[in-house]
């Protein structure tokens, strides 16, 4: 786990070190800051669903498993449900990797990243999604039910 948060730390430095590298920029006249200076203010919304991502594939190892038809499902959450276990951890993957090459390519070809950006965002609206389904007390409400709600 040590080693682990080492690497997340030398990786987030480096990707920090290359890609924020600024421009000086002129001032503005007016006292209206400007959104690209708006912007610099937060973490870009790539940046924290890699820290995300990164985070509950750790936590993920911590958890206990039980073997359901021959895979390791946690139990906290994903108890008897190992298809939502798969399709979370695929959302959880994507995320991870559209958000790590939405972060190193975004200086140099905004087209790509833009498109990564967009895998990484659906893919971790997936991942929440998947956990919120799980959430909903079981029986009480149905799928129908929900769809219904939604549209209507």
């Amino acid at each position: 786990m040590m080693v682990g948060l080492f690497y997340f730390i030398q990786l987030y430095i480096f990707v920090n070190c290359t890609i924020h590298q600024t421009e000086p920029k002129l001032k503005m006249k007016s006292s209206a800051k400007s959104k690209a200076d708006m912007q610099q203010q937060f973490l870009p919304l790539e940046e924290i669903i890699f820290i995300v991502a990164f985070f509950s594939a750790f936590s993920l190892l911590n958890l206990p498993y039980a073997k359901i038809d021959g895979n390791p499902v946690p139990t906290v959450v994903f108890k008897d449900r190992p298809s939502f276990f798969h399709a979370f951890l695929l959302s959880l993957n994507f995320a991870f990797s559209g958000a790590v090459t939405t972060i190193s390519l975004r200086g140099r070809h905004p087209n790509i990243a833009r498109y990564s950006r967009r895998l990484a965002v659906g893919s971790a609206a997936t991942a929440i999604g998947i956990l919120a389904w799980l959430g909903l007390p079981s029986g009480a409400i149905g799928f129908m039910e929900v769809c219904r709600r939604a549209l209507f």
